[in-house]
Parts: structure tokens; C-alpha cells; sequence
């Protein structure tokens, strides 16, 4: 929650800085998307040089580095879980869960 808010800040005063308009609510086709995964996230936060200005290129970098070793952990886990006779989306959801409620 906390690198949300400081993104949203970083953007928000990237645009006061910049005197940008800020357009109608709706779809803005040159907006860009959203990006629905980790992966996704992950890579547009590598390609985001204000972001990684702001943020610092060490911090950024150790981030990438921890998130993408837990994507590797769950990638690796999860198929661990699919031999045992989990479907992908049973074996996916206890993956996650063991990754992040296991001391909950």
C-alpha cells in the first residue's frame, strides 16, 4: 500500500510540475493500461523512469529482485502442487497462500 501512494505522489506531482491537463473521466485511448498481473506490474515499473528516479534505482532494483523471486518460488510451487492432483487455479490459490498466510 505504501509504493502505491508514494507512485500516486510521484505521479501527482510529475504532472503539477509538468502542467498537464487532466482530461475528461472515461477511456483515454492514449492512456496506458493498467497492468493486471505481477509480471505485468513488475515490468512496468522497470520501464517507468520516473518511478525509478524518484524511488531510487537501488530500491527499485532490489524490489524487481525479491518480487520476481517470488514469482519463481510460486511458479515452482505451484507445480509441485499440480503433481499431487490440484487443478492450475486450486494449485495457484495455495501457492499464494503459503506464501503469504503461512505464520497468519
Amino acid at each position: 500500500a505504501h509504493l502505491v501512494m508514494a507512485g500516486l505522489a510521484i505521479a501527482g506531482a510529475d504532472g503539477i510540475a509538468r502542467e498537464l491537463e487532466l482530461g475528461p473521466p472515461g477511456e483515454d485511448p492514449a492512456a496506458a493500461a493498467i497492468p493486471t498481473t505481477l509480471p505485468d506490474a513488475l515490468a512496468a515499473l522497470r520501464a517507468d523512469s520516473l518511478l525509478a528516479d524518484a524511488l531510487g534505482e537501488d530500491f527499485v532494483s532490489w524490489f524487481l529482485l525479491v518480487k520476481n523471486g517470488e514469482l519463481a518460488w510460486l511458479e515452482k510451487r505451484t507445480g509441485e502442487l499440480e503433481a499431487t492432483g490440484l487443478d492450475d487455479a486450486a494449485a495457484t490459490q495455495a501457492a499464494w497462500n503459503e506464501m503469504y498466510f503461512e505464520y497468519v
